[in-house]
């Protein structure tokens, strides 16, 4: 897809915002800035209607919490241990979201 760099980019760059803590983030806000892009690209497999793998991005709480993996795909304060940043920015065809 031609635009992946740029969602790619876009998206981790908002969500490098949204996951570090609420001090240096507060100029961000979750359902203003960050919603509206997981809503284009996520919500169709991750949203209100849809959770697969028990992982939904249409509310702040939801993102942070821990899917069926165990494990939450947004680590507040963490972004090089999240892994919704590791999938979006994955080289690997397998792993990489969104498919």
């Amino acid at each position: 897809m031609h635009c992946r760099p740029f969602f790619s980019l876009n998206l981790f760059g908002l969500l490098l915002v949204l996951i570090t803590d609420s001090g240096q983030a507060a100029n961000v806000d979750f359902s203003r800035d960050i919603q509206p892009i997981l809503a284009k690209r996520c919500f169709a497999c991750h949203g209100p209607a849809e959770q697969q793998s028990g992982l939904a991005f249409h509310e702040r709480s939801l993102a942070t919490s821990k899917a069926e993996s165990g494990q939450a795909a947004i680590l507040p304060g963490n972004p090089g241990e999240s892994g919704l940043i590791q999938r979006v920015t994955s080289t690997d065809e397998s792993l990489r979201m969104p498919p």
